[in-house]
This record gives C-alpha cells, structure tokens and sequence, in this order.
C-alpha cells in the first residue's frame, strides 16, 4: 500500500505522462515549459519512454529547443503579487489569473522584461 503523498506523487506523474503523450503537441509554450520545468517531468518522461522511445525522443528535443529559446524554462519571475500591489493594482480573486497571464507571456516571449509585464498586468486589470 502506498503512503498518501507517494500516492500523490504517483498521480502526478501518471497524469503528466499522459499530458505529454496525448496533449503535447496541442498544448501552448508556456504549457509545455510549466509541465517540463516541474520535480516529476523527468518520471513522466521515462513512463512516456518505456511505451515510446520515439515520441520520448521528440518530447526530449522539442525541451532542448524550449531550453535554449534565450528564455529558459523555468526563468525568474518578472513580477509577483507583491508587484501587483505596489503597482496600485487591487487584489482580489482575478489576481492569480492575471499573475499567470503574464507568466505565460514571460515565458512565450511576448513580454521580455518586468515594465512590459506590468503594462500586461494593468491591461488585464482593466478587463476584469
């Protein structure tokens, strides 16, 4: 019997691995930077390799491409909630969305430095 976080880990990986067989392709390059950069890529990436070596293999070098885009994929935030608030925006429930709107443009490329970020904050701000 597994303890609950081993279980929790389990589950982790098997969805992972999952995403990354059936969602790969269809997912956004933010999408597939968060999923590469997170603890258990590597354990989704061998289960995905025990059933396909060559989607694996492709998988692993569409990484090395993201890796190698001149932003990483797991580079440092350019803005936190702290940002928001001393950027005189409100918290509240659309806070999260707006910090993970911003991430993905971070990580897409289409917001290249922590002014441009918080322009896109204030934008999506106004749209709640």
């Amino acid at each position: 019997m597994l303890s609950n976080e081993d279980s929790r880990q389990l589950e982790l990986e098997l969805n992972g691995s999952w995403a990354i067989t059936h969602r790969w392709h269809g997912m956004r390059i933010a999408q597939r930077k968060r999923l590469a950069a997170r603890p258990e890529f590597a354990n989704c990436l061998d289960i995905v390799r025990s059933s396909d070596r060559n989607w694996a293999a492709m998988v692993q070098a569409d990484i090395q491409k993201l890796k190698t885009d001149g932003i990483g994929l797991n580079p440092g935030f350019f803005v936190t909630g702290d940002d928001l608030i001393t950027g005189q925006l409100t918290p509240g429930p659309r806070f999260k969305g707006i910090l993970d709107e911003v991430r993905d443009a971070q990580l897409e490329g289409r917001v290249r430095s922590k002014e441009e970020a918080m322009e896109l904050a204030r934008r999506l701000s106004v749209k709640t």
